[in-house]
């Protein structure tokens, strides 16, 4: 797959990290909660979540984070 996304939950805290190889950016669903970025590895393409969704950049990995289990 071109696109993979992982959901790491310990305790309270969660994180979703989303790969994106290809060369274009590729719309994302996000599970239910108030997520942050809170890495993103394109400089030029900042990440916005939006009504439950956000778009990664082309070749970029995205970090998000749900503190506190929201």
């Amino acid at each position: 797959a071109s696109v993979l996304g992982v959901h790491l939950h310990e305790g309270q805290d969660e994180v979703l990290v989303w790969f994106n190889r290809k060369d274009e950016a590729v719309p994302a669903i996000l599970p239910e909660g108030g997520w942050c970025v809170g890495f993103e590895s394109s400089p030029d393409a900042p990440v916005e979540v939006a009504d439950g969704s956000l778009t990664l950049p082309p070749r970029s990995v995205v970090a998000l984070v749900r503190p506190g289990g929201e």
